[in-house]
C-alpha cells in the first residue's frame, strides 16, 4: 500500500512481481501463492526444521534489501512472516493459514524484517496472561517507576526534550518495559487508566522538582489510541494539571503513528487539535513504521516527527535508504517540523 500510494501503481506491481521472483528462487521446492494484496503464502511439502525456516526468510529478507538499488519501491517495505511449523494433515488449509496471520501479527509488532513461529506463540500468550493478571495491583501498589532520557540536538548538545518512560517494578522483582506491557493493556482496555496515571505521576514529579527549584527541561510522554479516542479523557490531564501547578509547556505528548491506522482517525485528530490548543507541543513517534500518518500529515497539528529507529537501521547502510531519509528529513522541514532520530546514540 505504501508503495502504490508514495510511488504509483505500477511500481507496486513491479514490487509484488519481484518479491514472487525472489521467493520462488529462495523456496524452489515450495508451492508459492499470492493470497491478497501484500500477503503471500509458501506451503512446503514435507517437514522442515525451524532454522531451514528461518534460513529461507533471512535470504528473502536479504535478497530484497540487496534490490533496493534497482527497484526504488524496495527502499519502503520489509517483510515479515507467520511461520506454522509442520502442520498437521487434520488441519484444514483455512485453520493453517488462520494460525500463520497470528503468528504475521505477533512479527509485525516486534517491527520490520521479523518472523514469528505460531508455537512459539504459546509462550508468549501464557505471559500476555500473567501480565494481565499481575495489572491488577499496578495502580493499587505504585509499582511504576518513571525513567528519564534526553533528546538531544547534534550539532550543540543542546536538550530538546527528555522522553519520560514507565518501568514496571513488580514485587516479585521482575522489570517489564513498555514494549511488553502497553500490547496487553491495549488489548484489555486498561491502557487508557493507565495513561491518567502515568500521566499524574509525571506531574507529580514536574511539581517536586519546581519546588526543589531544580531547572527542569521540557518533558514528553507518550498517549495511547484509547486516550484520544476517549471523551472525558483531555478534561483529566487538565484537571490533573491545575492540580499539581503544571503548565502544558512543562509537557510535550507523543502519539504513535499507527494510532491512524485503525478506526476513529477523525476523533484522533480532533483530540489531537484540543491537545494543542490546550498548549501542548505534539509529536508523531515511530514515523516510518508503516507510514499510516501520511495522508494525514498535512492536517496533524504536530510539531514533531520522530523517525523509527527500524526504519532509519533498516535505511541507512545504502545510498537509497539514506537519500529516503533525507527525502523526510526535508519533508519535516518543508512542513516546519522538528525531525527527530531515533536510535541515534
Amino acid at each position: 500500500k505504501t508503495v502504490n500510494d508514495v510511488y504509483g501503481h505500477h511500481e507496486g506491481d513491479n514490487v509484488l512481481a519481484k518479491v514472487g521472483e525472489i521467493i520462488r528462487e529462495v523456496c524452489a521446492d515450495a508451492l508459492n501463492v499470492r493470497l491478497s494484496g501484500d500477503e503471500l503464502v509458501i506451503i512446503y511439502n514435507g517437514r522442515k526444521t525451524k532454522p531451514e525456516l528461518a534460513l529461507a526468510f533471512d535470504k528473502i529478507s536479504a535478497k530484497i534489501s540487496q534490490n533496493k538499488k534497482d527497484l526504488i519501491g524496495f527502499s519502503v517495505i520489509s517483510v515479515s512472516a507467520g511461520i506454522v511449523l509442520n502442520a498437521s494433515s487434520r488441519d484444514s488449509i483455512e485453520t493453517i493459514i488462520d494460525r500463520a496471520d497470528t503468528a504475521l501479527y505477533s512479527a509485525k509488532n516486534l517491527g520490520k524484517s521479523c518472523y514469528v513461529f505460531y508455537d512459539d506463540l504459546e509462550d508468549q500468550i501464557r505471559r500476555d496472561k500473567e501480565i494481565e493478571e499481575l495489572s491488577v495491583h499496578v495502580i493499587e501498589k505504585n509499582q511504576i517507576v518513571l525513567k528519564y532520557q534526553p533528546i538531544l540536538y547534534i550539532q550543540s548538545s543542546k536538550v530538546l526534550c527528555v522522553d519520560a518512560y514507565a518501568t514496571w517494578h513488580t514485587d516479585d522483582g521482575q522489570i517489564i518495559e513498555a514494549k511488553e506491557y502497553r500490547p496487553v493493556f491495549e488489548r484489555t482496555g486498561f491502557l487508557k487508566r493507565f495513561d491518567i496515571y502515568v500521566f499524574e505521576l509525571l506531574c507529580k514529579e514536574i511539581c517536586q522538582f519546581k519546588k526543589n527549584k531544580i531547572s527542569i527541561p521540557v518533558f514528553n510522554i507518550i498517549l495511547s489510541r484509547l486516550s484520544l479516542l476517549s471523551a472525558d479523557f483531555i478534561d483529566e490531564i487538565r484537571d490533573i494539571m491545575i492540580k499539581y501547578e503544571v503548565e502544558c509547556g512543562d509537557i510535550d505528548i507523543s502519539i504513535e503513528e499507527n494510532v491512524f491506522a485503525g478506526r476513529g482517525v477523525e476523533r484522533v485528530i480532533n483530540s489531537l487539535n484540543r491537545l494543542k490548543k490546550e498548549g501542548f507541543n505534539i509529536a508523531v513517534t515511530r514515523f516510518g513504521l508503516d507510514f499510516s500518518s501520511m495522508k494525514y500529515l498535512k492536517e496533524l497539528p504536530v510539531s514533531y516527527l520522530r523517525l523509527d529507529s527500524d526504519f532509519i537501521e533498516y535505511n541507512c547502510n545504502d545510498s537509497i535508504g539514506k537519500r529516503i531519509i533525507k527525502a523526510l528529513v526535508t519533508l519535516g522541514k518543508e512542513y516546519k517540523l522538528t525531525v527527530i532520530g531515533y536510535g541515534i546514540d
